[in-house]
């Protein structure tokens, strides 16, 4: 368990960043492993799927971290040993 909270989660979106890659955002492995954070990936908002300006298909969600953190379209989630490196 150690190791892996020196690590980061990697969150992919459908969404292109301004090189023209698939943008990217990461956070500590630590904080996603921390039981008192309540880091979610949601797919439904009020009971419904979320529409599409809203994240669909799936939203990350993480509480207490700049705005960005909180990527819309995830299309995909790795553990890597280095931070996202997307720009906006």
């Amino acid at each position: 368990m150690e190791k892996i909270k020196d690590k980061h989660l990697v969150a992919q979106s459908l969404d292109i960043d301004v090189q023209g890659k698939p943008f990217e955002v990461s956070i500590p492995m630590s904080m996603v492993v921390d039981p008192k954070n309540e880091i979610m990936l949601a797919y439904h908002m009020n009971g419904e799927e979320f529409p599409t300006e809203h994240g669909f298909p799936l939203r990350l969600i993480v509480p207490g971290v700049v705005g960005v953190r909180n990527a819309k379209w995830v299309s995909s989630l790795t553990i890597s040993d280095e931070e996202a490196t997307s720009t906006q």
